[in-house]
Protein backbone atom coordinates (compact mmCIF):
# COMPACT_ATOMS: atom_id res chain seq x y z
CA UNK A 1 0.00 0.00 0.00
CA UNK A 2 1.32 2.98 -1.21
CA UNK A 3 -0.02 6.80 -0.11
CA UNK A 4 -2.98 4.52 1.27
CA UNK A 5 -3.92 3.26 -2.11
CA UNK A 6 -3.65 -0.53 -3.02
CA UNK A 7 -0.76 -1.05 -5.96
CA UNK A 8 0.13 -4.54 -7.86
CA UNK A 9 3.42 -4.75 -9.37
CA UNK A 10 2.49 -7.13 -12.78
CA UNK A 11 4.60 -9.56 -13.12
CA UNK A 12 7.05 -9.52 -16.31
CA UNK A 13 5.89 -12.80 -18.09
CA UNK A 14 2.37 -11.52 -20.03
CA UNK A 15 2.29 -15.86 -20.52
CA UNK A 16 -1.86 -15.83 -18.87
CA UNK A 17 -0.80 -19.29 -18.24
CA UNK A 18 1.81 -18.70 -15.80
CA UNK A 19 0.98 -19.03 -11.76
CA UNK A 20 2.31 -15.67 -11.42
CA UNK A 21 -0.20 -13.87 -13.81
CA UNK A 22 -3.03 -15.89 -12.85
CA UNK A 23 -2.44 -14.25 -9.17
CA UNK A 24 -1.90 -10.74 -10.28
CA UNK A 25 -4.97 -11.16 -12.48
CA UNK A 26 -7.36 -12.48 -9.34
CA UNK A 27 -5.23 -10.12 -6.84
CA UNK A 28 -5.80 -7.10 -9.29
CA UNK A 29 -10.05 -8.08 -10.00
CA UNK A 30 -9.82 -8.37 -6.22
CA UNK A 31 -8.68 -4.39 -5.70
CA UNK A 32 -10.81 -3.50 -8.39
CA UNK A 33 -13.75 -4.85 -6.88
CA UNK A 34 -12.99 -3.18 -3.53
CA UNK A 35 -12.25 -0.01 -4.67
CA UNK A 36 -15.71 0.37 -6.37
CA UNK A 37 -17.17 -0.66 -3.10
CA UNK A 38 -15.24 1.70 -1.25
CA UNK A 39 -16.14 4.56 -3.79
CA UNK A 40 -19.58 3.96 -3.87
CA UNK A 41 -21.18 2.12 -0.94
CA UNK A 42 -24.74 2.50 -1.90
CA UNK A 43 -24.29 0.69 -5.59
CA UNK A 44 -25.94 -2.92 -5.83
CA UNK A 45 -23.84 -6.21 -5.92
CA UNK A 46 -24.42 -6.44 -9.90
CA UNK A 47 -22.81 -2.96 -10.10
CA UNK A 48 -19.67 -3.85 -7.91
CA UNK A 49 -18.71 -6.56 -10.16
CA UNK A 50 -19.18 -5.38 -13.61
CA UNK A 51 -16.06 -5.50 -15.57
CA UNK A 52 -13.51 -3.19 -14.84
CA UNK A 53 -11.15 -0.85 -16.73
CA UNK A 54 -8.56 -3.18 -15.85
CA UNK A 55 -10.31 -6.79 -16.72
CA UNK A 56 -11.24 -5.36 -20.54
CA UNK A 57 -7.77 -4.15 -21.19
CA UNK A 58 -6.53 -7.36 -20.24
CA UNK A 59 -9.26 -9.39 -22.45
CA UNK A 60 -7.92 -7.09 -25.58
CA UNK A 61 -4.74 -7.73 -24.61
CA UNK A 62 -5.16 -11.70 -24.82
CA UNK A 63 -7.20 -10.97 -28.81
CA UNK A 64 -4.87 -9.16 -29.47
CA UNK A 65 -3.61 -11.86 -32.42
CA UNK A 66 -7.07 -13.08 -33.99
CA UNK A 67 -6.70 -16.15 -35.98
CA UNK A 68 -7.32 -15.54 -39.59
CA UNK A 69 -11.34 -16.26 -41.02
CA UNK A 70 -11.06 -20.28 -41.99
CA UNK A 71 -13.79 -20.59 -45.15
CA UNK A 72 -13.30 -24.62 -45.33
CA UNK A 73 -16.02 -26.34 -43.66
CA UNK A 74 -15.11 -29.28 -40.66
CA UNK A 75 -16.23 -31.85 -42.34
CA UNK A 76 -13.82 -31.30 -45.39
CA UNK A 77 -10.89 -31.19 -43.34
CA UNK A 78 -11.82 -34.27 -41.31
CA UNK A 79 -12.82 -36.21 -45.11
CA UNK A 80 -9.01 -34.92 -45.93
CA UNK A 81 -7.69 -37.05 -42.38
CA UNK A 82 -9.74 -39.84 -43.38
CA UNK A 83 -8.69 -40.80 -46.70
CA UNK A 84 -4.76 -39.41 -45.82
CA UNK A 85 -4.74 -42.42 -43.73
CA UNK A 86 -8.37 -45.14 -43.77
CA UNK A 87 -6.80 -48.07 -41.58
CA UNK A 88 -5.94 -45.62 -38.33
CA UNK A 89 -8.27 -46.22 -35.52
CA UNK A 90 -11.12 -42.71 -35.89
CA UNK A 91 -13.28 -44.14 -32.78
CA UNK A 92 -12.86 -46.22 -29.77
CA UNK A 93 -16.27 -47.01 -27.78
CA UNK A 94 -17.91 -49.45 -25.29
CA UNK A 95 -20.73 -49.95 -28.57
CA UNK A 96 -17.57 -50.77 -31.31
CA UNK A 97 -14.86 -49.43 -32.86
CA UNK A 98 -14.68 -47.66 -36.42
CA UNK A 99 -11.26 -46.95 -38.33
CA UNK A 100 -11.19 -43.55 -40.33
CA UNK A 101 -12.14 -45.55 -43.91
CA UNK A 102 -14.75 -47.00 -41.92
CA UNK A 103 -16.23 -43.32 -40.70
CA UNK A 104 -16.05 -42.39 -44.32
CA UNK A 105 -17.96 -44.89 -46.05
CA UNK A 106 -20.79 -45.09 -43.33
CA UNK A 107 -21.50 -41.07 -43.07
CA UNK A 108 -21.04 -40.85 -46.46
CA UNK A 109 -24.17 -43.69 -47.44
CA UNK A 110 -26.03 -41.51 -44.52
CA UNK A 111 -25.68 -38.58 -46.13
CA UNK A 112 -26.95 -39.68 -49.13
CA UNK A 113 -30.06 -41.64 -47.30
CA UNK A 114 -30.16 -37.99 -45.13
CA UNK A 115 -30.10 -35.92 -48.42
CA UNK A 116 -32.79 -37.85 -49.94
CA UNK A 117 -35.51 -37.36 -47.20
CA UNK A 118 -34.63 -33.69 -47.71
CA UNK A 119 -31.77 -32.48 -45.88
CA UNK A 120 -29.26 -29.69 -47.22
CA UNK A 121 -28.41 -26.10 -46.18
CA UNK A 122 -30.48 -24.60 -44.33
CA UNK A 123 -32.21 -27.50 -42.64
CA UNK A 124 -31.07 -28.56 -39.12
CA UNK A 125 -31.38 -32.04 -37.85
CA UNK A 126 -31.43 -33.23 -34.10
CA UNK A 127 -29.45 -35.86 -32.66
CA UNK A 128 -30.38 -38.16 -29.57
CA UNK A 129 -28.56 -40.89 -28.93
CA UNK A 130 -26.69 -42.21 -25.15
CA UNK A 131 -23.07 -42.23 -26.10
CA UNK A 132 -21.93 -43.95 -28.78
CA UNK A 133 -19.81 -44.46 -31.78
CA UNK A 134 -22.80 -44.45 -34.01
CA UNK A 135 -23.49 -40.53 -32.71
CA UNK A 136 -20.31 -40.03 -34.92
CA UNK A 137 -22.08 -41.26 -37.78
CA UNK A 138 -24.77 -39.33 -37.61
CA UNK A 139 -23.05 -35.67 -37.10
CA UNK A 140 -20.32 -36.01 -39.82
CA UNK A 141 -23.15 -37.54 -42.22
CA UNK A 142 -25.47 -34.39 -41.16
CA UNK A 143 -22.42 -32.22 -41.72
CA UNK A 144 -21.39 -33.89 -45.38
CA UNK A 145 -25.08 -33.82 -46.58
CA UNK A 146 -25.30 -29.89 -45.79
CA UNK A 147 -27.43 -29.59 -42.50
CA UNK A 148 -27.06 -28.24 -39.16
CA UNK A 149 -26.75 -30.14 -35.89
CA UNK A 150 -28.37 -29.91 -32.81
CA UNK A 151 -26.66 -32.57 -29.99
CA UNK A 152 -29.57 -33.35 -27.00
CA UNK A 153 -28.90 -35.70 -24.10
CA UNK A 154 -31.74 -38.35 -23.91
CA UNK A 155 -31.78 -37.81 -19.84
CA UNK A 156 -32.74 -34.40 -20.09
CA UNK A 157 -36.55 -33.52 -19.37
CA UNK A 158 -38.08 -33.95 -22.49
CA UNK A 159 -39.67 -30.73 -21.67
CA UNK A 160 -36.59 -29.43 -22.90
CA UNK A 161 -36.56 -31.56 -25.70
CA UNK A 162 -39.62 -30.75 -26.93
CA UNK A 163 -39.16 -27.16 -27.11
CA UNK A 164 -36.07 -27.97 -28.38
CA UNK A 165 -37.50 -29.75 -31.59
CA UNK A 166 -40.04 -27.09 -31.77
CA UNK A 167 -37.85 -24.09 -32.05
CA UNK A 168 -35.44 -25.99 -34.93
CA UNK A 169 -38.72 -27.28 -36.78
CA UNK A 170 -37.44 -30.72 -36.98
CA UNK A 171 -38.63 -32.74 -39.25
CA UNK A 172 -35.84 -35.39 -38.93
CA UNK A 173 -34.33 -37.00 -36.12
CA UNK A 174 -31.36 -39.11 -36.00
CA UNK A 175 -31.57 -41.56 -32.68
CA UNK A 176 -29.81 -44.61 -31.83
CA UNK A 177 -32.52 -47.94 -31.80
CA UNK A 178 -33.21 -47.45 -28.13
CA UNK A 179 -33.87 -43.47 -28.27
CA UNK A 180 -36.06 -44.13 -31.00
CA UNK A 181 -39.59 -44.13 -28.93
CA UNK A 182 -38.11 -41.04 -27.23
CA UNK A 183 -38.15 -39.16 -30.65
CA UNK A 184 -40.94 -40.21 -31.12
CA UNK A 185 -42.53 -38.77 -28.47
CA UNK A 186 -40.86 -35.20 -27.94
CA UNK A 187 -41.65 -34.52 -31.88
CA UNK A 188 -44.51 -36.71 -33.25
CA UNK A 189 -44.51 -35.18 -36.55
CA UNK A 190 -40.55 -35.91 -36.97
CA UNK A 191 -39.70 -38.85 -39.24
CA UNK A 192 -37.02 -40.73 -37.40
CA UNK A 193 -34.22 -42.23 -38.44
CA UNK A 194 -31.97 -45.02 -36.60
CA UNK A 195 -28.35 -45.15 -37.03
CA UNK A 196 -26.77 -48.47 -36.08
CA UNK A 197 -24.69 -51.42 -36.96
CA UNK A 198 -27.42 -52.05 -39.36
CA UNK A 199 -25.30 -49.50 -41.74
CA UNK A 200 -22.68 -51.74 -41.59
CA UNK A 201 -23.98 -54.51 -43.86
CA UNK A 202 -24.05 -51.50 -46.93
CA UNK A 203 -20.49 -51.85 -48.40
CA UNK A 204 -21.68 -49.53 -51.31
CA UNK A 205 -18.86 -47.16 -51.84
CA UNK A 206 -20.49 -43.66 -52.32
CA UNK A 207 -19.14 -40.81 -55.17
CA UNK A 208 -17.86 -37.75 -53.90
CA UNK A 209 -19.18 -36.01 -56.43
CA UNK A 210 -22.59 -36.77 -55.27
CA UNK A 211 -22.07 -35.06 -52.25
CA UNK A 212 -22.90 -31.12 -52.26
CA UNK A 213 -20.34 -28.43 -51.87
CA UNK A 214 -21.15 -26.71 -48.34
CA UNK A 215 -20.59 -22.79 -47.66
CA UNK A 216 -18.36 -22.13 -45.07
CA UNK A 217 -21.36 -19.66 -44.08
CA UNK A 218 -24.08 -22.84 -44.19
CA UNK A 219 -24.77 -23.57 -40.14
CA UNK A 220 -22.77 -26.24 -38.78
CA UNK A 221 -24.75 -26.43 -35.28
CA UNK A 222 -27.17 -24.79 -32.89
CA UNK A 223 -26.67 -25.16 -29.13
CA UNK A 224 -29.20 -24.22 -26.37
CA UNK A 225 -28.69 -22.51 -23.36
CA UNK A 226 -29.77 -24.21 -20.12
CA UNK A 227 -32.84 -22.89 -19.70
CA UNK A 228 -32.45 -21.47 -16.12
CA UNK A 229 -34.08 -17.91 -17.02
CA UNK A 230 -36.87 -19.17 -19.01
CA UNK A 231 -37.04 -20.76 -22.42
CA UNK A 232 -34.11 -22.23 -23.80
CA UNK A 233 -32.35 -19.95 -26.37
CA UNK A 234 -30.41 -21.63 -29.70
CA UNK A 235 -27.05 -19.75 -30.81
CA UNK A 236 -26.35 -20.56 -34.39
CA UNK A 237 -22.70 -21.36 -35.09
CA UNK A 238 -21.78 -21.41 -38.82
CA UNK A 239 -18.85 -23.44 -40.08
CA UNK A 240 -16.68 -20.57 -40.80
CA UNK A 241 -17.53 -19.90 -37.16
CA UNK A 242 -16.34 -23.24 -35.65
CA UNK A 243 -13.70 -23.67 -37.99
CA UNK A 244 -12.17 -20.24 -37.27
CA UNK A 245 -11.85 -20.84 -33.46
CA UNK A 246 -11.31 -24.68 -33.43
CA UNK A 247 -7.82 -24.83 -35.72
CA UNK A 248 -5.73 -22.57 -33.75
CA UNK A 249 -7.44 -23.58 -30.17
CA UNK A 250 -6.51 -27.25 -30.99
CA UNK A 251 -3.27 -26.62 -32.26
CA UNK A 252 -2.93 -24.45 -29.07
CA UNK A 253 -4.14 -27.23 -26.68
CA UNK A 254 -1.62 -29.53 -28.44
CA UNK A 255 -4.21 -32.04 -30.43
CA UNK A 256 -1.89 -33.83 -33.19
CA UNK A 257 -2.55 -37.26 -35.11
CA UNK A 258 -1.16 -39.43 -31.99
CA UNK A 259 -3.92 -37.74 -29.58
CA UNK A 260 -6.72 -39.48 -27.77
CA UNK A 261 -9.12 -37.55 -26.39
CA UNK A 262 -12.24 -39.11 -24.25
CA UNK A 263 -15.94 -37.64 -24.74
CA UNK A 264 -16.63 -37.09 -21.70
CA UNK A 265 -18.86 -34.39 -21.53
CA UNK A 266 -23.08 -34.20 -22.29
CA UNK A 267 -24.22 -33.94 -25.52
CA UNK A 268 -26.78 -31.66 -25.00
CA UNK A 269 -24.75 -29.23 -23.31
CA UNK A 270 -21.89 -27.43 -24.91
CA UNK A 271 -20.81 -30.18 -26.32
CA UNK A 272 -19.21 -28.63 -29.00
Amino acid sequence: MIDNRFCVRQPQSSNSTTPQTREYVHIRTFLDILQTLLSEQDQTVAQSIRISENELAQIWGWNAIVPPTAERCMHDIIADEMRKDPERPAVLSWDGELTYGELDRLSAQLAVKLMGLGVGVGVTVPLCFEKSMWTVVGVLAIMRAGGGIVLTDPAQPEARLRTIMTEVDARIILTSQKQSELGSRIMPEAQIVIVGPELLSNTEEVALSSLPRVPGSATLYVIFTSGSTGKPKGVVISHSNYTSGAIPRGEAVGYRSHSRVLDFASYGMYHF
